[in-house]
């Protein structure tokens, strides 16, 4: 029985050292495809990894490394959302979010409808990772851009919103069409009134001379 629990035991270390085996072996070859450009077999050897790890960190890390040489960015923000959720190294998280960053940083470049949302996303992530790791001076200097395009942006739509406010009056109707057809009406039946009585005045005037020169 002691023989039997004891083969037991040794075939499961034996199957968790091949397992192991498989997976540095994976980790490598992933590591080995990025690092020549071959962007989608990385991808496949991580997968590979989470297949048997699924909350293992740095690969959810590399992953999202491959994906953004892949340029699926999508795909990459998840990924690098995993690890930095899944990681227990503060250093390892916080190049997850500066990854996130740059990322959404990019972004803002070439949607310009959705610019200021992602340049504030992107701000956030600097923050955070940041807030992980406060020294590391590529994130610090990516957030103070961040943060300067931000204000550029806010400055220019004020400067826009100035013009059209300058611009405006110009285009105003008369004060008279601003009031409502009430009023219209009443200023209308006024100054009706005050021409009717203006020529009594001159009628009554223009008899009075008549009747001194008779």
């Amino acid at each position: 029985m002691n023989r039997l629990l004891f083969f037991l035991l040794a075939f499961a270390a034996v199957q968790s050292l091949h397992a192991q085996t498989r997976l540095w072996s994976a980790l490598a070859q992933g590591n080995a495809a990025y690092a020549e450009g071959r962007y989608a077999e990385a991808e496949r050897q991580y997968l590979q990894i989470l297949q048997q790890q699924p909350d293992n960190a740095a690969a959810h890390y590399n992953l999202g490394l491959a994906y953004m040489g892949q340029r699926n960015d999508e795909a990459a923000l998840q990924a690098f959302a995993d690890a930095a959720r899944l990681s227990e190294s503060g250093d390892l998280a916080s190049r997850a979010w500066h990854n996130i960053g740059v990322i959404r940083q990019s972004a803002a470049v070439a949607d310009a409808a959705a610019r200021q949302n992602l340049l504030q996303q992107a701000a956030d992530a600097y923050k955070e990772s940041l807030r992980l790791n406060p020294n590391d001076d590529e994130t610090r200097y990516n957030l103070a851009l961040c943060q300067h395009q931000l204000r550029n942006d806010e400055d220019n739509s004020q400067q826009q919103q100035q013009q059209q406010q300058q611009e405006q009056p110009d285009q105003q109707p008369p004060p008279e069409q601003q009031q409502d057809p009430t009023q219209q009406l009443m200023n209308l039946a006024q100054r009706a009134e005050d021409d009717t009585r203006q020529k009594i005045n001159d009628a009554r005037t223009q008899q009075r001379s008549l009747d001194k020169n008779w």
